[in-house]
């Protein structure tokens, strides 16, 4: 029971924390973050907010706790995937485990968000996290049951088929669920993880880009998928032109 219990409530508070913060952000509209919100015309409403937090409470206990109860089930007590709970790995074969299951995790996301954007999956299953053209971080887990449990299996893939250690699936599972959080954040600091690995590191601008184009940009934490099968959707255009309308509103308020 604690190996399912004690990593549920983990998430749980890793998503919900983060969100309320960041709601709080959004809503208090302070001067000196609005230049980090992407899309800062944009606001979603407080009942929007309501409703979706609602509806993420019945996402949380009623469709990804039964999926972890399973998932943990299989790597903890089914013999073939057992993790190992003793003799905690050095911190380089950490990394090691951690970078596979994170680039499988990229590989299945990618080829099943890309399953997503067909018409038929969109328009029954997709559609709903696409209600938030204007990203926030509760908009993250805000989808379709089906949805969750396809994603949630591109997460899972990589610890089944590599058996971490117990730590490791743990650390893994919260920084996927904190990186997903990241890219629907709606804002784009000099901090995030896009900025200090650009080319790599897809983040909330390479996400929310998607949100509002509705169409390519389907990876999940990085941009290779994307940059190798050439569904980037014009995404660096748009940005070259972003940091020259940047640099031109810069050089006018210098000259001034």
């Amino acid at each position: 029971m604690v190996t399912i219990v004690l990593p549920f409530v983990i998430l749980f508070l890793n998503y919900f924390i983060p969100s309320g913060l960041m709601w709080l952000v959004e809503w208090c509209d302070f001067d000196f973050l609005r230049k980090y919100k992407i899309q800062p015309k944009r606001k979603n409403s407080g009942m929007k907010i309501v409703k979706a937090t609602f509806y993420l409470l019945f996402i949380y206990f009623l469709v990804i706790l039964p999926m972890y109860a399973v998932a943990f089930h299989f790597l903890t007590q089914i013999d073939y995937f057992s993790l190992e709970v003793s003799n905690i790995p050095n911190w380089k074969v950490l990394l090691l485990q951690l970078a596979f299951c994170f680039f499988m995790e990229d590989t299945a996301h990618y080829w099943f968000h890309r399953w997503l954007h067909t018409p038929w999956a969109y328009h029954v299953i997709h559609k709903i996290h696409h209600e938030f053209e204007s990203p926030t971080i509760l908009s993250t887990s805000f989808a379709h049951p089906l949805e969750i449990l396809i994603l949630g299996f591109a997460t899972f893939l990589g610890p089944l088929l590599l058996r971490p250690h117990f730590l490791t699936l743990l650390i893994f599972v919260n920084l996927r669920q904190l990186a997903a959080c990241e890219t629907h954040s709606g804002f784009d600091f000099p901090f995030s993880p896009n900025n200090l690995a650009p080319n790599l590191i897809g983040g909330a601008d390479f996400h929310d880009f998607h949100h509002r184009r509705c169409s390519g940009v389907f990876s999940s934490n990085f941009m290779w998928w994307d940059i190798w099968c050439g569904t980037c959707g014009g995404f660096f255009e748009w940005k070259l032109k972003q940091q020259k309308k940047k640099l031109a509103e810069s050089n006018k308020i210098h000259q001034e």
